[in-house]
């Protein structure tokens, strides 16, 4: 997430979609929330739902902000994403008349494994695909 607000330039980054526990994490969840990044509950399918509708919904509809979401749920384990996408982040476009703007984000695995704690110095490289 901090790697588009910092491209975005902050004042035009999109908000985030991630996990209820990230939010819970000293520093980056903190941070996260306060920069109005929203927290989902992914074990309670109706209360994602409901977040999914209302919350990302009003970013959308009052202060035409973009929603970042990663479809595919959590991050990979080896670098390589073979996880089927999750189909509920695909009903809230359709719903909100938007446009989906699929982005692929490469060199973020080498530089921050899930076995680190903190990032490694490096080039990371996002590129818009065709929806």
């Amino acid at each position: 997430p901090f790697i588009l607000f910092v491209a975005c330039g902050g004042h035009r980054a999109p908000k985030f979609v991630g996990k209820k526990v990230l939010f819970a994490v000293p520093i980056f969840g903190w941070m996260s929330l306060a920069l109005g990044q929203v927290p989902i509950n992914r074990g309670d399918p109706k209360k994602s739902i409901a977040t999914m509708n209302e919350r990302v919904a009003a970013i959308m509809s009052r202060w035409s902000r973009s929603v970042a979401v990663s479809p595919e749920g959590t991050r990979t384990k080896d670098g390589h994403l073979v996880l089927p996408f999750k189909k509920g982040v695909f009903h809230l476009p359709q719903q909100m008349q938007a446009p989906i703007l699929p982005l692929a984000i490469h060199g973020a695995f080498d530089l921050w494994p899930p076995s680190r704690l903190f990032t490694g110095v490096g080039e990371i490289t996002v590129r818009a695909l065709e929806a």
